[in-house]
């Protein structure tokens, strides 16, 4: 079993804008602590080259052919949140960019400045949208601390813990106004998105919210001009595992 335990599982493979090099992460499992280190790679010229090398960096993306972004926990805190991190490929250290307090789990960039995530929301603790009750929620939070409260079925996933009262939306952030914007419905549970590559646009897997999970799922898209929703394929025929532009059309397996 301790073989397990030195196996490196690639992920989040990102290729440049300018298709000259591919950035990846690698994470392993970290028996001591029960959970995965993480760190981002280079691969160019055919050579590849660690980025970070915390044991807490993930979800790496090009902001340009020069410049990357990634999430990290360098900072310890007892408030769930995410923050991210900026790179140049050319040299430096990296620096802090900004700061969502939600877990996310995938982001995007839609343009200079303007992003799209999918993060867990927190029904019972979380404050955004509710921020004039931040130090209630937090407090309530602390106390709670000592147990779990099981609302879902499953209630656990691997790599993503227990379920309990929480649900995956889709968000935008600006960084210059530091806005952050909750653009899916609350009674849609997102599994993944894939935006287009106009960034006119992104493509959603969702369910309506269930207290036990079924195999069916909808496919829908969001268009950010015009903040409309539309539905795609209806969430009764199939269980769909991912979905992808493919020039003027939608590809879904």
């Amino acid at each position: 079993l301790k073989d397990f335990l030195e196996y490196k599982f690639l992920n989040n493979i990102r290729i440049s804008p300018d298709k000259t090099s591919v950035l990846f992460g690698v994470a392993m499992c970290d028996e001591e602590n029960n959970a995965y280190k993480q760190n981002i790679y280079l691969m160019r010229d055919g050579k590849y080259m660690p980025l970070t090398q915390s044991g807490k960096d993930s979800a790496a993306m090009y902001l340009d052919a020069d410049t990357v972004i990634f999430k990290s926990s360098r900072e310890s805190s007892d408030e769930v949140k995410t923050s991210f991190y900026k790179m140049s490929l050319h040299g430096g250290e990296a620096e802090k960019y900004f700061e969502i307090p939600l877990a996310v789990s995938k982001i995007e960039q839609i343009k200079d400045g303007e992003f799209v995530f999918l993060a867990s929301y927190d029904k019972d603790f979380s404050y955004v949208g509710r921020e004039d009750k931040k130090e209630e929620l937090l407090k309530a939070k602390k106390e709670a601390a000592d147990y779990e409260v099981f609302t879902k079925i499953p209630f656990c996933h691997n790599g993503g813990g227990y379920a309990k009262n929480t649900s995956s939306r889709l968000y935008t952030y600006d960084v210059a106004k530091k806005e952050l914007k909750q653009i899916s419905p609350a009674n849609l549970e997102i599994s993944s998105f894939q935006i287009k590559e106009d960034k006119s646009e992104i493509l959603v897997i969702a369910e309506t919210e269930k207290k036990r999970v079924s195999m069916q799922a909808g496919l829908y898209t969001y268009t950010f001009a015009n903040e409309v929703w539309k539905e795609v394929v209806p969430e009764k025929d199939y269980s769909i595992d991912a979905a992808f532009y493919f020039n003027n059309d939608i590809l879904f397996i």
